[in-house]
């Protein structure tokens, strides 16, 4: 039996390409993995929220009744005026109300004004269990409303205190029964009034 040559028995035998194809197969599918993971990361923690996206989790943590997560939407000058407490109160006040009903919300596309923009809202309201003597038009309701939104730090919030502040001088603009320095001093007292907090209902 002759010896074997040097270098030729030591050496492994080659591998087969099947192995090799499968081997090229799961790293090239580990890169789509973490590729993948880098950009499901990158849009949850990276990418800002849009106005639209924002303003959809807000209406969706109000349907569930969680107060504290719809808080944490509102804009600094609307939590100042409502504290934290105060809006709670609110909220608990409405959840006999919210049981009853079945809200649909479509939101629009933002129309920009420098840090502020400007959101269209249809929502669609029904009874659950309506009574018998009720009108079939009074068991469901669609109504439009404009939501107004800021950008702070970065991010977009709800701004209540805003949209009420717009939405007032707005009517009375349209009314054309004030003049301009009418106008001017009723925004001047709005401001004045949201920069402080809520002192609550007198007739609560």
């Amino acid at each position: 039996m002759n010896p074997p040559e040097p270098g030729v028995a030591s050496q492994p035998p080659p591998a087969p390409r099947k192995s090799r194809a499968r081997a090229v197969g799961l790293i090239l599918a580990l890169v789509i993995v973490l590729a993948g993971a880098a950009t499901a990361y990158y849009y949850l923690f990276y990418l800002p929220a849009t106005p639209k996206a924002v303003l959809a989790q807000y209406l969706a943590l109000g349907e569930k009744g969680d107060a504290d997560g719809t808080y944490r939407f509102l804009s600094e000058r609307s939590r100042k005026f409502l504290p934290a407490g105060e809006w709670k109160a609110k909220m608990a006040e409405s959840a006999t109300v919210r049981a009853q009903l079945t809200v649909a919300y479509t939101v629009g596309e933002p129309r920009y004004t420098g840090s502020q923009c400007r959101v269209r809202v249809n929502q669609k309201t029904s009874f659950k269990n309506p009574p018998k003597w009720m009108p079939p038009a009074a068991k469901s309701s669609s109504t439009e409303t404009t939501v107004v939104l800021v950008k702070e730090k970065g991010g977009w919030k709800v701004g209540l205190v805003e949209q009420t502040v717009q939405e007032n001088i707005e009517r009375m603009s349209k009314s054309g029964l004030y003049s301009k320095k009418q106008i001017e001093d009723a925004t001047q007292r709005l401001n004045a009034f949201f920069d402080r907090p809520y002192q609550g209902n007198p007739t609560r």
